[in-house]
């Protein structure tokens, strides 16, 4: 775990947490919101314990942070309801203009930081996005590609072909996890220690991360339900539809006898999509469904 920065102690946390995720998920049958909040809120403040365990900051003022999760925008696959999993589709012209509305959505938030998945149709999405923050680089990252359905890609959504190959429960929440742990939580904290946190402006430091829906759901889900992400008041963790934008806030907050740094987070929006009003929107995310399905 050492990519991570994560060691010693901090390093079983996570590795406890992670096959506990998995017991708990695969037991609720594939669906992550069902999962009990007291055994999967006592894995997940395993997985985030070496913050205070490792980080070896003092005392700090809050300071907010606020992560944008924007989904890619349509594929042909997405409107011929295919599964696509990790092939390159690229955007069709309907995704590039629902991008060009998300980025005009998006142009007055000042960005700092922003992450995409390599794959052509949420690094297009996040490029057009970017165009209003020039001096801001996405970081492609395949930990943030969809899912890996195996054999079902390419299949129409209600196939019910064996995949032996598709990535497992297990795999998917260790690769986000090892990822929001690194990009998200590491940044937060490096952040927040050497007394550069906040955006400059008096408000909070922006990061942008353009994904799929299947991760994306899932990664929102296991975070609210395990407490380590709270929705805000009406919003719902609902279907993961093209260039929505879900939005989580994060405070830092310093808690127990060690005085360790705590990052507390709202789900602020999920989906939103209000910047495409609706139109011709395609409202079933095959990938998200079949992500969903239970996993040996």
């Amino acid at each position: 775990m050492d990519n991570l920065g994560i060691s010693g102690s901090g390093s079983a946390c996570l590795e406890v947490a992670i096959k506990m995720l998995a017991i708990a998920q695969y037991e609720s049958s594939g669906e992550v919101g069902s999962l009990s909040h007291t055994k999967l809120g006592t894995c997940m403040a395993w997985v985030f314990c070496w913050a205070s365990m490792n980080s070896g900051l003092g005392p700090t003022s809050m300071t907010s942070f606020r992560l944008y999760i924007v989904r890619h925008g349509e594929t042909d696959w997405n409107r011929t309801r295919r599964i696509q999993g990790q092939k390159d589709v690229p955007l069709n012209e309907t995704g590039i203009a629902q991008a060009a509305l998300v980025a005009q959505a998006l142009k007055e938030v000042t960005f700092t930081k922003a992450y995409t998945s390599d794959l052509q149709r949420a690094s297009k999405t996040a490029e057009v996005i970017l165009q209003y923050h020039p001096s801001v680089i996405a970081e492609k990252d395949k930990a943030l590609r969809e899912v890996y359905m195996g054999e079902l890609e390419g299949e129409p959504g209600n196939s019910m072909k064996p995949a032996p190959s598709k990535e497992t429960t297990e795999a998917l929440m260790r690769r986000w996890q090892s990822w929001y742990s690194r990009s998200v939580v590491g940044y937060m904290l490096s952040k927040v220690k050497k007394g550069t946190a906040g955006g400059g402006t008096g408000g909070p430091e922006c990061i942008l991360v353009v994904s799929h829906g299947g991760l994306i759901s899932n990664m929102v889900r296991v975070l609210v339900a395990s407490g380590v992400v709270l929705p805000a008041r009406g919003v719902v963790v609902g279907r993961c539809l093209n260039t929505g934008v879900s939005i989580i806030d994060y405070s830092e907050s310093i808690q127990g006898r060690n005085k360790g740094i705590y990052l507390n987070g709202t789900l602020a929006k999920y989906s939103d999509v209000t910047h495409l009003a609706r139109t011709n929107v395609v409202e079933e995310n095959v990938d998200e469904r079949v992500c969903d399905r239970a996993i040996p």
